[in-house]
């Protein structure tokens, strides 16, 4: 069985075989996963995260999701940088014993969490 590959979508073509429609099935089903994959890339790329830069590459105005780190005061990494970070290859490098959060969203965190952000901080115990 052949397939055309036509941006991004596999198209069916006129084979006269037994079970066509059983692949032609199977063809959309993929090409609907795609395109829900698709969706999620888009709205990813459309996030911006305006005067946040990271701390990895020092991009300004974070694209996609934003890492912060909860205990530094000012750390954060765009998706890249956070993919690569504490890698053997990568020049990111950050404690380990350190968490992040991943923000979608700059201006609802920054105004709903300071708080809670300042209590991680300045935790002396461990967590549980």
């Amino acid at each position: 069985m052949y397939t055309n590959f036509n941006k991004r979508k596999f198209e069916p073509m006129e084979i006269e075989e037994e079970n066509n429609s059983d692949i032609n099935n199977e063809l959309k089903i993929i090409n609907s996963k795609l395109e829900k994959i698709e969706n999620k890339l888009e709205v990813n790329n459309n996030l911006i995260h305006y005067n946040k830069v990271c701390n990895g590459c020092g991009g300004l105005h974070i694209k996609g999701f934003r890492y912060k780190c909860l205990f530094c005061q000012n750390y954060n990494l765009c998706e890249s940088c956070e993919r690569n970070l504490n890698k053997n290859f990568s020049k990111i490098q950050h404690d380990t014993n350190h968490f992040f959060i991943k923000i979608n969203n700059s201006a609802n965190f920054d105004n709903i969490f300071p708080q809670y952000l300042e209590a991680v901080r300045n935790y002396k115990g461990q967590f549980i």
